[in-house]
């Protein structure tokens, strides 16, 4: 479910993001990502993400299945679409491109981005989408040690 909140600390009107519906202490349902081979790590923060999620009452469903433009999102979560992004690098623009990168090929246009393995916090995400938007990205949802950050919008 996409609920409307206000937010009122950057001056924002009503903004579109996703709330969680469920319990807190819930689990992913779906198919968890497998943490072998090249993606391992990837996919750890991939399942890492979903756990945090759905402990802090989220619905979350992993690897969902293709959808009709081809993709394979990493997630349903309260009934939208996302991919997650974990970003290792330590330059703010290559981290913009990864996201801008998911919207652009289609991917998503919703990311859980787990910043674990950055040296940025979600504040530093928030200012540079905010100085350098991306087109057709509709909401950014952070994670870092443990906790839950609206980023985008």
């Amino acid at each position: 479910m996409v609920a409307t909140m206000t937010d009122n600390a950057r001056g924002a009107g009503d903004l579109k993001r996703t709330q969680p519906t469920g319990q807190l202490g819930g689990k992913p349902i779906g198919h968890l990502a497998p943490e072998t081979g090249s993606q391992k790590h990837t996919h750890k923060r991939e399942n890492q993400s979903a756990e945090i999620l759905a402990a802090q009452g989220y619905q979350v469903e992993q690897n969902p299945g293709t959808l009709p433009n081809g993709r394979n999102p990493d997630y349903k979560i309260e009934g939208e679409y996302f991919d997650c992004f974990s970003p290792t690098s330590n330059n703010i623009d290559q981290v913009r491109w990864g996201i801008s990168h998911k919207v652009k090929n289609g991917q998503t246009q919703r990311i859980i981005l787990n910043l674990d393995d950055s040296l940025f916090d979600p504040s530093d995400i928030i200012e540079l989408l905010s100085r350098k938007p991306k087109k057709g990205l509709k909401e950014v949802i952070g994670i870092k040690g443990g906790k839950i950050v609206p980023i985008f919008p």
